[in-house]
């Protein structure tokens, strides 16, 4: 698993890139990833355990320096003393190219979000939306997703967890499913209300391509889902982050309408 710091430290680095926050949560617990992989009913695949022994939570956000909204912007706040949960975008306004941030263990395997004892640093009060809970028309219909068969899309939306965040209020949600150990990550479209059982990734597949391309936001991110090619799982975090910038020059350019 490649280590998130690493990744941080050579966007800071690098002179075409600002880097707004980078903050990590120390690692999980034995006894918290033991309580997890009792409610999932599984081992955690060993990818995702190394990840969450490492690190229980983190946030990386970035921007370049090129766009006219980093230009016409005043970024003079120390964000390294903000509140791990803050959202940068309500201080900043527009959208990083960049953003990572994925919830601790305790907030995403759990079986109910009522088992939650402690307050998060992700405040998952608001993370839980009520429209996950039930739908615009609940129906006492059995729900499919894929090969599995669930008593009602209530019933199916009781199973999902919000994994990380990728824009102000959007983010990947993960499919809560007993006995397995890599869990199914979801892209949810159009507003978070058509679930497409095509477009998913295995969990630990999720973390090496947000790695892999350094959490970059919007369209190409969504690009995972429909073209799940695996990347390495491994690679020189230098190296990596010179051919990204030059794949992503594209991106950049059109945020900035050259």
């Amino acid at each position: 698993m490649i280590n998130f710091e690493d990744l941080a430290n050579a966007l800071e680095a690098h002179p075409d890139i600002w880097l707004a926050r980078a903050q990590f949560l120390p690692g999980a617990s034995a006894a918290a990833i033991e309580k997890a992989e009792k409610n999932l009913g599984a081992p955690l695949h060993p990818e995702l355990k190394a990840f969450y022994s490492h690190h229980n939570g983190l946030a990386i956000e970035w921007m370049f320096k090129q766009s006219d909204r980093f230009q016409g912007g005043e970024y003079e706040i120390d964000t390294s003393e903000l509140p791990f949960c803050m959202d940068l975008l309500q201080i900043y306004g527009p959208p990083f190219d960049g953003r990572i941030i994925v919830l601790p263990l305790e907030d995403v395997f759990i079986k109910r979000y009522e088992d939650i004892e402690e307050e998060s640093p992700f405040a998952p009060e608001i993370a839980f939306m009520e429209y996950m809970e039930t739908p615009d028309e609940p129906s006492s219909e059995p729900f499919l997703f894929g090969a599995q068969t669930f008593e009602s899309e209530t019933a199916f939306r009781a199973q999902l967890r919000y994994f990380d965040f990728n824009t102000r209020d959007e983010g990947n949600l993960m499919l809560f499913e007993q006995g397995k150990s890599n869990p199914t990550l979801l892209n949810l479209e159009d507003h978070w209300t058509n679930f497409n059982p095509k477009l998913t990734l295995p969990l630990s597949q999720y973390l090496h391509r947000i790695a892999y391309d350094f959490g970059l936001c919007g369209g190409p991110r969504y690009q995972y889902f429909h073209h799940p090619e695996l990347v390495p799982t491994s690679f020189d975090v230098k190296t990596r982050l010179a051919q990204f910038i030059a794949e992503t020059k594209f991106w950049g350019d059109l945020r900035t309408g050259k």
